[in-house]
């Protein structure tokens, strides 16, 4: 029997595979090249969301929350090419490079989210959910368009994908539009700044630190109400329970800011009102409230003229707040018709 002797490699063979470490070393340094060139656009916008303070208010809290998708959908198409240049030769499964893509921008948000516990930010779950449905309505796009997946050709499964990324993006993107919406109704609204009357005020008539807010039949003894009212509960030894109401808007044509208020307390309560501008100056006055019904009253000009550090800016106004400052014993007051009088 004769034994295959093994061929020692040819000189073709030598510069084939020579070519082949070449072009895998030059594969290697275009995507360093690359990761340098996305870092150097990342590490300012990853700085800005960590350490910047971001615009107020409903609509733009909204605007940073729909964010979360956008950032990290292109976060997971720059990593899926990376991966491919890198991992081209290693990674031959049809989905891996997906997969990655998944993976990295799940650790980078959870990663975020907890930084923030750290920094000025708010580390929301929700916020992690919104980076994983980005990733995946852009990769559900990006498999649409990738010619090395096979199982993806067909029609009914590109469609299928395509809508499930467009469903993901509705989603992310109607609280923007429906707080839009809510803020502008509000707007029309004035000079009513809250009456309790809808669920709809929900966004931005809220208790608070401890507080509890309900919406009920006025007391019969409250006579003021029409309709429904606010039933605050101020618990005891609380810090600062407060019922807070956003304000938006132009007060400067307003002679008084007016409530009405019901008491249940056998005596009087001293509630504090506070009152912010657009620029987070304050106006700070304590109220007397008696026992029963009553009608409260503010005049715009001693909140413009008597706020803490500067005059406010009747023009652009921000929120009320009703507290009661370490209450001793819990409280409950109902509120209704807060709104501006000429």
């Amino acid at each position: 029997m004769s034994v295959e002797q093994e061929q020692p490699p040819t000189h073709t063979d030598r510069v084939d595979a020579l070519a082949a470490e070449l072009a895998a070393v030059r594969r290697a340094l275009y995507a360093l090249v690359e990761c340098l060139v996305w870092a150097g656009f990342a590490t300012p916008m990853l700085a800005f969301i960590l350490i910047a303070h971001l615009p107020g208010g409903l609509v733009w809290g909204r605007v940073f929350d729909a964010l979360h998708a956008v950032l990290s959908g292109a976060v997971a198409l720059v990593v899926l090419r990376l991966s491919r240049r890198l991992f081209q030769p290693v990674f031959r499964g049809p989905l891996v490079h997906y997969a990655i893509a998944v993976l990295l921008v799940s650790v980078l948000g959870a990663g975020i989210e907890i930084t923030q516990r750290f920094t000025h930010g708010d580390p929301s779950l929700k916020d992690f959910a919104r980076d994983i449905l980005g990733a995946l309505a852009a990769l559900a796009c990006a498999v649409t368009l990738d010619r090395t997946q096979v199982w993806s050709r067909g029609p009914w499964v590109r469609w299928a994908l395509r809508l499930g990324a467009v469903a993901i993006l509705s989603c992310v993107v109607y609280p923007v539009v429906r707080i839009e919406c809510q803020v502008r109704e509000r707007a029309a609204m004035l000079p009513r700044l809250a009456d309790f009357e809808s669920d709809s005020e929900a966004p931005f008539v809220y208790a608070d630190l401890g507080a509890t807010l309900a919406r009920i039949e006025p007391p019969a003894g409250f006579l003021l109400a029409k309709g429904h009212a606010g039933r605050v509960t101020f618990p005891a030894e609380k810090e600062y329970p407060k019922l807070e109401i956003s304000a938006d808007g132009d007060w400067s044509k307003a002679r008084d800011l007016v409530f009405d208020v019901y008491s249940d307390s056998p005596s009087m309560v001293r509630l504090s009102v506070r009152i912010d501008d657009q620029r987070d100056r304050r106006f700070n006055r304590r109220v007397t409230i008696p026992p029963g019904q009553s009608t409260q009253h503010i005049l715009t000009e001693d909140i413009r003229s008597t706020a803490e550090n500067a005059e406010l800016d009747l023009a652009h106004m921000k929120a009320i707040l009703f507290f009661l400052p370490q209450p001793k014993v819990t409280t409950v007051l109902t509120f209704d018709s807060v709104r501006l009088e000429p």
